[in-house]
C-alpha cells in the first residue's frame, strides 16, 4: 500500500522484537514510517540514519540499535513542543 507521500505503508503494524540489530522492515514498524522515507533519511547530508550493509552487496540493510535509538533521539521531539514556534 502506498499513501499519499508516497511512502510504503504496511497494513498490519508487525511486531519487532527487542534485538542488537533491524532490517528496513523492523525500523518501518518500529516508527511507523515507509520504506521511502528511510532511505530519505538514510541519504540526508546531515545526520544520515546510521544503515549499514555488507561490502558488494545491494540488498539486506541493517542498523545497530543503539545508534538506532541515538539518532531517532536526535531527530525527534516531544509531541508537547510539536506545535511551538522555535
Amino acid at each position: 500500500m502506498i499513501d499519499e507521500r508516497g511512502d510504503e505503508r504496511q497494513l498490519h503494524k508487525i511486531p519487532v522484537p527487542i534485538q542488537d540489530f533491524y532490517d528496513i522492515r523492523e525500523i518501518c514498524s518500529l516508527v511507523n514510517i515507509g520504506v521511502n522515507r528511510v532511505y530519505e533519511y538514510a541519504k540526508r547530508k546531515d545526520d544520515p540514519l546510521p544503515l549499514r550493509c555488507f561490502p558488494g552487496t545491494k540488498r539486506g540493510a541493517f542498523v545497530f540499535r543503539n545508534e538506532f535509538e541515538e539518532w531517532v533521539k536526535r531527530n525527534s521531539i516531544l509531541i508537547v513542543t510539536r506545535h511551538r514556534k522555535i
